[in-house]
């Protein structure tokens, strides 16, 4: 009778541990299989992005500081102007 009592106690909690162990192990050795397949592949991309990534964090830079430059180019050349047409002395 106690035998049986224990076997009922026992017996989900050991099949909930083995159904846990069983899907942990499982996952886990899904995630290493694509890890390993996965890495190659974004290393790869990620150098053949790069050069993108890169020129299009130069133009957008280069959007970005276009009213200061082109501000900057209009006081320089207003002063020429300026300096080569209106003596001042």
């Amino acid at each position: 009778m106690i035998q049986a009592l224990i076997a009922l106690i026992l017996l989900p909690v050991l099949g909930v541990g083995i159904f846990k162990f069983i899907f942990k192990l499982g996952f886990g050795l899904l995630g290493l299989i694509l890890a390993l397949v996965c890495l190659p592949i974004l290393l790869i991309v990620g150098i053949l992005l790069l050069p993108l990534m890169l020129v299009g964090g130069f133009v957008g830079l280069a959007v970005k500081l276009l009213p200061v430059v082109l501000v900057g180019l209009l006081i320089y050349f207003g002063y020429r102007y300026y300096k080569e047409n209106y003596e001042v002395w």
